[in-house]
């Protein structure tokens, strides 16, 4: 190909690049959809709580990055537009010796149902130690304006002696 041709003249004059791209527009080539709010988002908790067997749906009482859809209150997230939204859940179970079975589970949902976003920890010999755990999850999912994201943490435990700490939930439009 001619590199002449292609900078010389003007787009519309150049019809024999119709067979390759049908129609050449001046910025028009790529487009995208620009949101309409920030487009990332983050809570977290970095205080250790004690927990008995709970269902804790805000997990996380600080803000590390601001977004406008997202409310600390009750730890949720509502899509500005339609789009892809990446999704992370994560914190740090620990126990103390008196602690003898763990079963925890973490939760994304959207509008109040769960999504395939999940997942399940157990350990049922814990052995009489302290200890700590990570436990994570996360994806990605298709939202429609006005869906809202939400978590949820659920915990059983046998024994006592179970917090947990270094929460975060964030997320970035994609």
């Amino acid at each position: 190909m001619n590199l002449q041709q292609l900078n010389s003249g003007t787009p519309s004059g150049k019809l024999w690049l119709n067979p390759v791209v049908n129609q050449l527009t001046a910025n028009k080539v790529i487009t995208g959809v620009s949101p309409t709010s920030s487009t990332i988002f983050a809570l977290y908790r970095n205080v250790p709580v004690s927990i008995p067997p709970a269902f804790i749906t805000a997990p996380c009482n600080l803000v590390g990055i601001d977004n406008p859809d997202m409310v600390l209150l009750t730890n949720s997230y509502t899509a500005p537009q339609d789009c892809y939204l990446s999704v992370s859940l994560g914190l740090v179970v620990s126990w103390q010796t008196t602690a003898t079975a763990i079963v925890c589970q973490l939760d994304i949902y959207v509008n109040g149902a769960p999504s395939y976003i999940s997942t399940n920890y157990r350990d049922g010999n814990l052995g009489g130690l302290v200890g700590s755990v990570p436990i994570q999850t996360s994806g990605v999912l298709k939202l429609n304006a006005g869906d809202v994201v939400s978590v949820s943490f659920n915990f059983n435990g046998v024994g006592v002696g179970f917090s947990y700490d270094r929460v975060v939930y964030s997320g970035a439009i994609l």
